[in-house]
């Protein structure tokens, strides 16, 4: 059987016993080390790309302000942040790229 068949007690009209219960919990938990991995790479990625997303929404915004402390001659500190932001954000949004692109997941 596959999918949750396999998981659901032989007779529903009674609670089942703790051996059924045990039986079922290991049909669900025997997934094997891959999947775990698996989730965990998917849920770097995410986090990653948000961040980076994040990161370079904000860095935008502030390459949009207008004035700000001087930092050197002509470039704010607003400026200055919003272009180290914009490069962060790119590095971290390339690094799941080139991740997926390894993978050969895309």
């Amino acid at each position: 059987m596959c999918g949750i068949a396999g998981v659901i007690p032989r007779d529903p009209t009674r609670l089942p016993d703790r051996q059924e219960i045990d039986r079922m919990v290991e049909r669900l938990h025997h997934r094997g080390p891959d999947d775990v991995g698996v989730v965990t790479r998917l849920l770097n990625r995410v986090v990653l790309a948000f961040l980076g997303g994040v990161v370079g929404v904000m860095s935008a915004i502030l390459l949009g302000i207008d004035g700000g402390p001087d930092f050197t001659g002509d470039t704010s500190l607003f400026q200055f942040f919003g272009y180290f932001g914009l490069f962060c954000s790119t590095v971290l949004v390339m690094r799941v790229l080139v991740a997926v692109f390894h993978d050969g997941t895309n």
